[in-house]
This record gives structure tokens, sequence and C-alpha cells, in this order.
């Protein structure tokens, strides 16, 4: 039975309890979650279910894959948002229905979620070369922003001038409010993505009164009005419909969040270095970035189809140096060099010999000389 069934909890306890349950729903997602959990309050309405069992949870999202044609994502995004406010509301724990999460599971076969495509380094520098910093200098900055920083799209709404400092040789760029609550930071190098975020900042009208970074640029100019989540989101298409890719519309707001992390790991990033930088306190969406990277992919076919060709490579090239002869009648010598010559021994590396020699030869005899560590320039 309830505290207020019990009548032992005074009400402004109840109220307090009350408020501070609600403040447990993510603030962005509070709608989401009341959304999904009142269609399922709905459907046992109708239903005349007054008890959350397995079986019933089991039907409900029977009904939502026959009726409602869900995707398995979907399901499960919706089994995660009722299970938090039925634990919530109800003290009623649903991740212990092995049954339900079987079934979800089962859906999930055969599942490939669609995921947003990615720009390679090419498109990425191709755009910011090519583009007319006339009509595309926002884009540029938002693509460059976007990228360097693995930023979502709520993100760069939201960033302010406050959170970005210009450094000379380095931008600094700092996300108080990310979706983990973690705050991170990232830096922008290279004097031209610095350039295009210099000429993008003096254009700002002066006497601002929007703290927000990102302002509507448009024909050279930038407008007192901010830059929406709508037109940041869409950044990646209208690069990709510049550029003439295929699929243009499936280059989303996430894209440049994918990109940033596909082109970290194609670097030579590990996932440690990847989660960090994105944010990410999932291993599993990092390793997600590992296992689609194409270098990582070439790298393991070689471990696999030629274990041995580095190595392989490098005696070859040890021999072919070993094997070079040179003829000492096709060897002119400096003043110089021919004193250098008739010294018994160079131990130290500093030591140096010019020699001019011609293309053909065999052997060469430097005079009883013993030379160790020395450089040899050989001019053909």
């Amino acid at each position: 039975m309830s505290d207020s069934e019990l009548n032992c909890t005074p009400s402004d306890v109840l109220a307090i309890a009350k408020t501070a349950t609600n403040d447990l729903i993510p603030t962005k997602s509070s709608r989401v979650y009341n959304h999904a959990y009142e269609r399922f309050l709905t459907w046992c309405n109708e239903k005349n279910i007054t008890n959350y069992s397995e079986n019933v949870l089991l039907a409900y999202f029977c009904e939502l894959a026959t009726n409602l044609k869900m995707k398995s994502s979907t399901m499960w995004s919706q089994y995660s948002m009722i299970k938090a406010l039925l634990n919530l509301k109800h003290g009623l724990d649903i991740s212990k229905y092995m049954k339900l999460r079987a079934y979800l599971k089962k859906q999930n076969e055969g599942y490939t979620p669609k995921k947003s495509k990615v720009f390679t380094k090419e498109q990425f520098e191709d755009f910011l070369n090519n583009a007319p910093d006339e009509q595309y200098l926002g884009i540029k900055v938002v693509l460059v922003i976007g990228v360097s920083g693995a930023c979502r799209c709520d993100e760069m709404v939201n960033m302010t001038i406050d959170n970005i400092e210009d450094l000379g040789s380095v931008i600094h760029i700092k996300i108080p409010d990310s979706k983990t609550k973690k705050p991170r930071s990232f830096t922008i190098i290279g004097e031209k993505y610095i350039n295009l975020y210099r000429k993008y900042t003096s254009l700002r009208p002066p006497a601002m009164e929007s703290r927000r970074f990102f302002l509507k640029f448009q024909n050279g100019k930038c407008y007192r009005m901010v830059m929406g989540i709508h037109t940041i989101s869409n950044v990646p298409k209208t690069v990709a419909t510049f550029l003439k890719l295929p699929d243009s519309k499936l280059y989303t707001g996430h894209a440049l969040r994918r990109t940033s992390a596909t082109l970290l790991v194609n670097g030579g990033a590990d996932i440690t270095c990847l989660k960090r930088h994105g944010g990410w306190r999932s291993s599993t969406v990092a390793e997600g970035y590992l296992e689609d990277s194409l270098s990582n992919k070439k790298e393991t076919a070689k471990k696999i189809l030629m274990p041995n060709s580095s190595s392989l490579g490098l005696n070859a090239a040890s021999d072919e140096r070993n094997s070079v002869d040179v003829d000492l009648t096709d060897v002119e010598t400096s003043k110089k060099s021919k004193e250098m010559l008739l010294a018994n021994s160079f131990n130290s590396t500093q030591n140096s010999i010019e020699l001019e020699v011609n293309k053909s030869g065999s052997v060469l005899n430097l005079c009883g000389a013993t030379l160790n560590n020395c450089n040899f320039t050989i001019n053909m």
C-alpha cells in the first residue's frame, strides 16, 4: 500500500517527494516520456487492466509491433521510457521481466538501424575550398565547429560567444551543457579554419543583444537573428547538395558528430580517446565507430592476409642498401674529401664526406680508411 493510503505521511512531505520524483525524468525529454507512459495507461484502461504484470507488458508491445508496425529501435525506446515512469510512479521494476526483454531482443534480429551518412576528409576540404564565402560562410563555420568537436545540433544552437576563446593559433571552445551533463571542450587549429571563424565573427552586428554565437548569415552578412536548430541540422544536407553527393537527404544533423568520430578513428584513435572526444559514456556506441572504420578494417586485413609484409619489406630494403657498390674509377673527390679519406678512422657522428660519383661502377675502395658513423652525400 502507498503512503497516502496508510495516511502515514504528511501531505507537505508527499508534495516534496512528488516534486523530487518528477525531477528524476530528463528535463529535455519529459514530454516524450509522459506521452509514452500515458499511451500505455490509456491502453490498459481500454482493456480494464489494473495490474501491470509481465504478460500485460508483453501483450502491449506485441500490439505495438503488429498494429503500429514499430521498428525495433522505437520499441526499445518506448520500453525504456515506460520502465522509468512505472518505477518512479508505481515502484515497479519491469527490467526483471525476462520474457519481455527476450521478445524485444527477438524483434531486433535482422534489423539494421538507419545511420546518417558521413563526409570523408576530401569532401570536407572540397566544400571549404570551393563553396563561395558570400553564400556559405555560415555553413562553413557550422561544419568546422561541428566536426572539430563532434557537436550535437542543440549544443551548437546553445553555444554562446562566451564559450569561445581566440588564443591566436588556437580556438578553444567549451560545451558547458551537453547531453551527458558533463562539460567538455575542444580546440580548432589550422590557419584556414581559424580564418573562417574570424571572418564570420567580424561580421557580427554591433551591440547584439543575444549572446548566442551562430547568427543567420545571408549574402555576405550576419543578421540580428539567431540560427535555429532546423538550419543547423540541415547543414550536412546543404553541404552534400553542393558537392552533388548521392542521397543528400541521408546527411542529417547527426552527420557532423558521426563524421568527427569517423575521421578521428581513421586517424588512429583508440576507444578511450574517442569516448573522451565525443563525451560518450557507453562503450557500445563508441565501438560502433571503431567497427565501421575503413582504416581499421584495412589494418585487420593486413594482419590476416599479409602478417609478415612489414618485416619482409624492411628486410628487402636493408638488403638493397647493403648491395650498393661503387667503382673507385668513377669516384672523383674534392681536395677536402681526399684528405679525409687518408685518415685511418672516423668515429665521430659529425664527420661527413662529399663524393662526386658517376652512374656506373661496382666497388668502392677507400684506401684502407676505416669510416664509422659517417654521413655520406653522394652526388650522381
